[in-house]
């Protein structure tokens, strides 16, 4: 008897699997322990919104996952992210929330109802310090018949919600009587914001800019503010006799910040745009 060609036994054992995929629902992957502790290596999963292994879930879900440690977004190539169901594979949009730390990401097409999903990552994403984040299926779960999470973001009002927490976070040391600024930078007005922040370079980390439109993950401000000891410079804010940092920015305005510039850190209201 002729044996059969690779090609045709790659189409076989091909085809067997997705049967067994469909039969079984799909073997789940490991449980996330967060208790496990971080071990040697890149970021670790530590949540999954959904949960591994949830069902009845929106068909057009957004996927958040906190890591243990903060992404490097240059290297969040969406190509790098893999959302499927059997032999379907849809495209997904992605950014990295460092003051949530989490990976967000959602698909470009509603995703198919009642239908087992596979969420996985490859090769290439690394943590803040280089390190690699370990490649795998991260989850799975279960569509439902229904919509109903589809925003990445909160949309926030500039004059209402992120000039204000400028004003008083940052304006007295970044603006007002210092002109335009302590680092060039000013912060208390929406001129200064986009002159001398937006889309403007780090001068202390060096290819990212202080605030990038679109990409809270590349966005140095964001870093500052959380005060992370790898970064350069002194957390901000910092105490006005300068000695030391203040009291951060609560944590609602950081999260406030980080949904404005998630949106492309826009100047102009959402309700100015509704229809």
């Amino acid at each position: 008897m002729k044996a059969p060609s690779p090609v045709s036994l790659q189409t076989r054992l091909t085809a067997i699997a997705i049967v067994l995929l469909g039969w079984t629902h799909c073997a789940p992957p490991p449980e996330i322990d967060p208790d496990a502790g971080v071990p040697p290596g890149g970021p670790v999963p530590l949540a999954t919104d959904p949960m591994n292994g949830q069902t009845n879930v929106f068909k057009d879900k957004v996927i958040r996952i906190t890591f243990s440690d903060h992404l490097d977004s240059r290297s969040l190539n969406v190509d790098r992210i893999d959302l499927y169901s059997g032999p379907v594979n849809l495209y997904t949009n992605a950014f990295y929330d460092p003051i949530r730390s989490q990976l967000i990401t959602w698909p470009s097409a509603t995703m198919r109802g009642s239908a087992i999903w596979i969420f996985e990552i490859e090769e290439g994403i690394v943590g803040i310090d280089g390190l690699p984040v370990a490649p795998g299926v991260i989850m799975h779960f279960k569509t439902g018949e229904e919509k109903g999470d589809n925003t990445p973001y909160i949309r926030r009002s500039f004059n209402s919600e992120i000039l204000p927490i400028f004003k008083q976070h940052c304006g007295q040391c970044h603006g007002g009587s210092q002109g335009e600024g302590f680092s060039e930078l000013q912060l208390d007005t929406l001129e200064g914001i986009g002159d001398t922040a937006i889309a403007v370079h780090s001068q202390q980390w060096t290819g990212w800019q202080r605030i990038s439109p679109y990409r809270p993950g590349r966005s140095y401000l964001l870093y500052k503010l959380i005060g992370d000891a790898r970064i350069g410079g002194t957390p901000m804010p910092r105490a006005l006799d300068f000695d030391g940092a203040a009291d951060p920015i609560p944590l609602e305005d950081q999260i406030a910040l980080s949904d404005w510039i998630a949106t492309g850190a826009p100047f102009f209201d959402p309700e100015e745009n509704a229809d």
